[in-house]
């Protein structure tokens, strides 16, 4: 799943597999399979503003 998900558009800039190699052993994260894209852009979008939370006022003064 995982290596799913680095392979697609949105991550793939992210992802150096000679910095990150794929797992011998599988990995469980505990997800929720049934997370919609939406969700998860929402929950990541979330998670950036609270390392980055200058990037709130930036994007409301842009809305």
């Amino acid at each position: 799943m995982l290596l799913k998900l680095s392979n697609h558009p949105y991550m793939s800039a992210l992802y150096d597999p000679s910095c990150n190699p794929p797992a011998d052993v599988p990995i469980d994260l505990d997800l929720d399979e049934e997370l919609g894209e939406e969700m998860i852009r929402e929950m990541m979008w979330k998670e950036m503003l609270h390392y980055h939370p200058q990037f709130f006022l930036t994007a409301n003064a842009e809305a």
